[in-house]
């Protein structure tokens, strides 16, 4: 079995990836934190600090039919 490697990403590299899916109004309510990769940047993750009641958000991004990141897993209230 092959072992996945999980490395952090900057913020360039992400934003490099996956800035078109972004959100616009996530920027008024949280705060992104981390920034993760598997090794072949196949699947994407972030973070994000909610600012409004203080609790985490985590987000696993994979690609779509256009080849675009978007989010297929969302964590919020941890």
């Amino acid at each position: 079995m092959e072992k996945i490697v999980i490395k952090n990403l900057d913020i360039k590299r992400f934003n490099a990836l996956a800035a078109q899916s972004r959100s616009p109004a996530a920027a008024y309510m949280s705060e992104e934190l981390e920034w993760y990769a598997d090794s072949d940047e196949i699947v994407l993750g972030i973070v994000l600090r909610d600012t409004i009641d203080s609790d985490f958000v985590g987000i696993i991004l994979g690609r779509d039919e256009g080849d675009r990141f978007r989010a297929f897993d969302v964590k919020a209230s941890i």
